[in-house]
């Protein structure tokens, strides 16, 4: 089935190094950021979730993912969305 944002963090964080939340959300945040621009885009956690990871998800699934967290409409995630739905959670 699909791979929730939650279930995603707490497999991506349940053993990393203490270090504080902000280094373990930096971490992850990292990992779906594949051009290292700071943003992450549905072509990236499609990339990393579908193709590297084998999740079943679709690159519209990722698209709603990343609409549904994006706060100021450019179709990607900064680091600050991201936190902020973690923090939420």
């Amino acid at each position: 089935g699909l791979l929730s944002i939650e279930e995603f963090l707490e497999m991506n964080t349940r053993n990393m190094e203490f270090g504080g939340l902000e280094n373990v959300l930096k971490n992850a945040f990292e990992a779906l950021d594949v051009d290292g621009d700071e943003v992450v885009t549905a072509e990236e956690l499609y990339e990393v979730m579908g193709d590297e990871m084998g999740f079943e998800l679709s690159l519209e699934d990722c698209q709603g993912i990343i609409a549904s967290i994006d706060s100021d409409g450019d179709g990607a995630v900064s680091f600050d969305d991201f936190k902020l739905i973690v923090n939420s959670l």
